[in-house]
């Protein structure tokens, strides 16, 4: 991936400091009581955004380090995203499991719902339950093959 030991770890530990954070933003998420109304459903929505972003910042670095261009165009989103579900031969495993693949789309489109929905827009608790359901899946689901990577790295 990387060209030397430095390199590597270096990557290694920015993979794993997404991986974190990926995993703490679901925490905060499903520790938030969304009962307690308007502001505990932003708690979770930000919560969600947050973590998808950490997760798409850990495979846009994937393939910033293996010399992939940059994703660009209206649907870079949904194209890394796939590309993670699939082994690029002799250059990394798959990234994720195909199973996970719909879950991390659910939280996908949420994360794209909230960076540019009206701002009008009001949170329903039932529906960040889901997608909270769905982060939750796509980590678990998730998780061994993250793991795997960042062992190899290190």
């Amino acid at each position: 991936m990387s060209s030397g030991p430095g390199d590597r770890q270096r990557l290694h530990d920015e993979l794993v400091r997404y991986w974190e954070l990926v995993e703490r933003h679901l925490a905060v998420a499903k520790e938030a009581d969304l009962a307690q109304g308007r502001p505990a459903m932003a708690v979770v929505a930000v919560g969600l955004h947050h973590a998808y972003q950490a997760f798409e910042s850990l495979l846009e670095k994937v393939e910033a380090s293996l010399g992939l261009p940059a994703r660009a165009g209206g649907a870079w989103h949904e194209a890394i995203l796939d590309a993670a579900a699939h082994e690029i031969p002799d250059r990394r495993p798959a990234i994720i499991p195909s199973e996970a693949l719909l879950e991390w789309h659910a939280v996908r489109k949420f994360r794209h719902f909230f960076r540019h929905g009206s701002v009008a827009v009001e949170f329903e608790p039932r529906e960040l339950a889901i997608v909270v359901g769905h982060l939750e899946r796509a980590v678990t689901l998730s998780a061994t093959s993250v793991r795997a990577l960042l062992a190899a790295l290190a």
